[in-house]
């Protein structure tokens, strides 16, 4: 697995995390709010509050180093959110939020703020972002009005003067918010403020975190509608199941699959025509038509979910392998389906048998063996 990919894992994670300790803050003010929580639907989060007729859209960033105006994150973040507020200009319940762990620093001269510009908000012991988080607009209008006016539309900088004011205000900046253990720590202190905990949830908190987790997680899949939001309704529901042993956390081995190491460069068709003389296109196109499925399939769950799934194929496709290398097999093609058919037959029978205490993104048979051939394919696994 790449940097790239480990990050994006992480940066679903603080989502999930976040949106999850917003659920259980507002239970404990109102167990039966209409509040509706979600990841990855019209932006990293969303949220939908009946209650108030209000719409929060969010972006929740997972980053070590600190942002300031000049970062491409809070560029890309305030073109996008100004984006959204043109469609609901004359609709006073659209919200919009950036949350992360980074903080925020001081600005240097860029193709968006001048160094005179930058230089006076230095000169006053702060930085844009500061300013932008305590919305202290009035004391640094005029250079609001030309950073933000160049950011959403550098060949018209003045075009939307207008309304930048009015779009700023409805944007909370949260910087250096809370580690993804404390987040987690936080939100269990919540939860036992609320009326359906008692003592004999002791102990056991972090098993509903984790069913919120997924619950969100899983859902962030689906289809644009109210049905893949969580509310009070998923809490309550996660303590009824702890309570009647309903509850089964997802497996996680992600990390295991992101210290895995390549065994070599070579895809599935090399590894297979290196141990036998296959000459038959249509035997590795159909191969390689699992091998797309297998991605599509994988691409549709969360990256940690898909990589979990991976590893404990990798886990028991590699110890039969290793037995089978032990009897130095002479390989057909006849063979290699046998090969491929066994580890199949075993995976199943391991993923099965762990299904009886964790839960899982897939249950469909074809995609327990493609992802052996797409184990194959990015080079986990070999013949020799």
């Amino acid at each position: 697995m790449d940097s790239s990919t480990t990050v994006n894992i992480k940066g679903i994670k603080f989502q999930s995390y976040k949106v999850i300790r917003s659920l259980v803050k507002r239970c404990v003010i109102d167990e039966e709010s209409s509040v509706y929580y979600a990841i990855e639907r019209f932006d990293d989060d969303s949220i939908i509050d009946f209650d108030n007729d209000t719409n929060y859209t969010g972006q929740a960033k997972y980053y070590t180093s600190d942002f300031s105006i000049n970062s491409d994150e809070v560029k890309k973040a305030i073109r996008h959110f100004f984006n959204q507020y043109l469609r609901f200009i004359d609709d006073k319940t659209a919200f919009f939020e950036f949350y992360t762990c980074a903080s925020f620093k001081n600005e240097n001269k860029s193709d968006i703020i001048t160094k005179e510009e930058a230089k006076s908000i230095r000169d006053n012991k702060t930085c844009f972002l500061e300013i932008l988080s305590n919305k202290n607009f009035q004391d640094y209008k005029d250079i609001i009005l030309k950073v933000i006016g160049r950011i959403i539309d550098p060949k018209n900088p003045d075009k939307n003067e207008k309304y930048i004011i009015n779009f700023l205000e409805r944007i909370d900046w949260n910087f250096g918010v809370s580690s993804l253990d404390r987040i987690e720590q936080d939100t269990i202190a919540l939860m036992k403020e609320l009326s359906c905990y008692n003592c004999e949830f002791s102990g056991k908190e972090k098993f509903i975190f984790d069913y919120l987790v997924q619950k969100i997680e899983m859902k962030a899949l689906g289809k644009n509608s109210l049905k893949n939001y969580i509310d009070y309704r998923d809490l309550k529901y996660a303590f009824r199941d702890l309570k009647e042993n309903n509850y089964k956390v997802f497996d996680d081995a992600s990390a295991e699959f992101s210290n895995l190491e390549k065994i070599n460069s070579k895809n599935l068709e090399s590894k297979i025509l290196n141990v036998c003389n296959i000459d038959d296109k249509r035997y590795f196109n159909i191969l390689k038509r699992n091998i797309t499925r297998a991605k599509s399939d994988h691409s549709r769950v969360i990256p940690k979910r898909s990589s979990t799934f991976l590893y404990r194929i990798f886990e028991i496709c590699d110890e039969v392998m290793y037995e089978l290398d032990a009897n130095e097999i002479e390989y057909s093609r006849e063979k290699i389906n046998e090969v491929i058919n066994l580890l199949y037959e075993k995976s199943k029978i391991y993923i099965n048998d762990r299904k009886q205490d964790f839960s899982y993104s897939f249950d469909s048979d074809d995609v327990i063996k493609n992802s052996i051939l797409l184990l194959f394919n990015e080079c986990y696994l070999d013949f020799v």
